[in-house]
């Protein structure tokens, strides 16, 4: 996960410009949330790092899980359904494990 100096891709409607990175589109609200409980993390060290130039990695205190999701199909708040295009293939594979002979 990290941030993108692309901000414009953020409104594309396709979303597939990288390899399976996923782009945050507000790291510093995710910086702050997870260094919340680290007293030595202030607002203007995590700006401070963040505009360093270079990779900073940061050991948090408590492991925080992720769960990452994957959909081709949904219903907005309308109730319209949606689909978009399966760039990875998942729905394939899942297909075949769900509806195999």
């Amino acid at each position: 996960m990290h941030d993108t100096p692309a901000k414009s891709y953020f409104d594309e409607s396709s979303r597939a410009f990288s390899h399976g990175c996923i782009r945050v589109s507000e790291p510093f609200k995710l910086a702050k949330h997870l260094l919340r409980s680290d007293t030595a993390w202030t607002e203007t060290k995590i700006k401070k790092a963040m505009n360093a130039g270079k990779e900073r990695w940061v050991n948090l205190r408590k492991t925080v899980p992720v769960f990452i999701t994957y959909f081709t199909a949904w219903v907005n708040e309308h109730g319209r359904l949606h689909f978009r295009s399966d760039i990875y293939g998942h729905d394939q594979r899942m297909s075949e494990h769900l509806f195999a002979d």
